[in-house]
C-alpha cells in the first residue's frame, strides 16, 4: 500500500482562506448604531411567552406631491418665459404665435400640477399617517393655478401687443 499524502493546510501564521461559496442563507443587514427600530406595539401570541412586535415606520413623502410641485413651478416659469417672448416678438409680428405655443404648454403643466396636488392630498388623507407631503401638494396646486392664470393673461397681453403693433 502506498501512503496517503496529508491534506493541505494553510501555514500556521497566515489567515484561513475564505470559503469559495456565498453564505447559505441571506443575512439581513443590521441597522446602523444609534438608529435602532422603535417598537410601536407588541401583540402577544396566545399559548406562548412570545409576541409579535410591530415596528414604527417613518412616513414617506408622496411622489405625487413632488410631481405636483415640479409641474406647478414649471408652469409658472414657462408662463413667464411666454410673456417675455410674446412681448419681445410683438413688434415683429410673431409674438402671438410663440406665446400661443408656450401658453398651451404652460396650461398643460398648470392643470397637471393642480390635478397631481389634488390626488396627492387625497392619497395623504387616506394613508393614516404613512404618507407625508401635504404642504408640497398644496404648493403644487397653488403654483399650478397661478401658472394657468399667468398663461391666459400673458397670452392675451401678447396677442393684444401684437395686434396693436
Amino acid at each position: 500500500m502506498s501512503p496517503v499524502p496529508p491534506a493541505y493546510a494553510a501555514p500556521s501564521g497566515s489567515p484561513a482562506p475564505a470559503p469559495p461559496y456565498p453564505p447559505r442563507y441571506p443575512v439581513a443587514p443590521m441597522p446602523p448604531p444609534g438608529r435602532q427600530p422603535t417598537i410601536g406595539r407588541v401583540q402577544p401570541v396566545s399559548g406562548t411567552p412570545f409576541g409579535i412586535g410591530y415596528v414604527k415606520v417613518p412616513a414617506v413623502t408622496s411622489g405625487l406631491a413632488t410631481g405636483a410641485l415640479i409641474a406647478g413651478i414649471a408652469s409658472i416659469l414657462v408662463a413667464l418665459g411666454m410673456v417675455c417672448l410674446g412681448l419681445a416678438g410683438a413688434s415683429a409680428g410673431w409674438g402671438a404665435l410663440v406665446a400661443g405655443a408656450f401658453a398651451i404648454l404652460s396650461l398643460l403643466l398648470g392643470v397637471a400640477g393642480a390635478a397631481f396636488g389634488r390626488s396627492a392630498m387625497r392619497m395623504i388623507r387616506r394613508s393614516a399617517g404613512t404618507v407625508d407631503g401635504s404642504g408640497m401638494a398644496t404648493a403644487g396646486m397653488v403654483c399650478g393655478w397661478i401658472g394657468v392664470v399667468l398663461s391666459v393673461v400673458g397670452f392675451l397681453g401678447s396677442l393684444l401687443a401684437t395686434i396693436s403693433a
